[in-house]
């Protein structure tokens, strides 16, 4: 009997179990981090929230990579590829936000290098990114580059609304509604989802362009 030959991996499919790997493992130091300095008010930033998300799409993404260099047939969630498209703007709009505005202010060694901040702010955005948009084949349209806002939306809201109510203070400087004008913290809420839809959109487009799987 001719003996059967082996399957070669697909290098594309190796090369986003990778990537995805390594966000997770630095996804969980970034947390240990973050967690062992400000405990449960981390859940507070923007930041944080949304490399957890991040960290959950990316798991989903080892299992489904895994499952195909083992020729296996992964279970599929219908709202994954939505869900993936949030996680990855989320942190990339972290990136921008902290690029334009926090790092100028408290300097970019502070806010990219420091603690959890060089995963949270730097590495994991990047290397989220970079998948997303080279290795991840998604068919996305204008409405999905709308919903992917509905993290940040929501969080902003909340944010503000809790502001409102002296529930927290900040966590962010434009939140802060009683120590500004709340006109400033409504123009800083509108100015992000702004910008997040921009990013949301070139997104959309660099992973239809670029994606190099066929």
């Amino acid at each position: 009997m001719k003996k059967k030959k082996a399957k070669k991996p697909d290098n594309i499919v190796v090369a986003g179990l990778v990537i995805n790997s390594l966000i997770v493992i630095l996804e969980i130091i970034g947390f240990i981090i973050a967690f062992s300095s400000e405990q449960f008010k981390i859940f507070e930033f923007y930041t944080v929230d949304s490399n957890l998300l991040l960290l959950l799409s990316s798991s989903f993404l080892i299992y489904t990579n895994a499952c195909k260099l083992l020729d296996k047939e992964p279970y599929t969630l219908k709202w994954f590829a939505s869900f993936r498209y949030l996680s990855v703007l989320s942190t990339i709009v972290t990136f921008f936000v902290v690029l334009t505005v926090l790092a100028p202010h408290d300097g970019f060694k502070a806010m990219f290098i420091d603690d959890a901040f060089v995963f949270y702010h730097l590495l994991c955005p990047l290397l989220a990114g970079v998948c997303f948009i080279f290795l991840e084949k998604y068919e996305f349209k204008v409405i999905d580059s709308l919903r992917a806002l509905y993290f940040t939306f929501v969080y902003g809201t909340v944010l503000i609304v809790l502001n409102v109510l002296k529930v927290v203070n900040g966590p962010y400087e434009f939140f802060k509604v009683y120590e500004q004008n709340i006109f400033v913290s409504i123009f800083w809420f509108i100015a992000l989802i702004g910008a997040a839809y921009i990013f949301s959109t070139i997104l959309r487009h660099l992973n239809k362009k670029l994606c190099i799987v066929k």
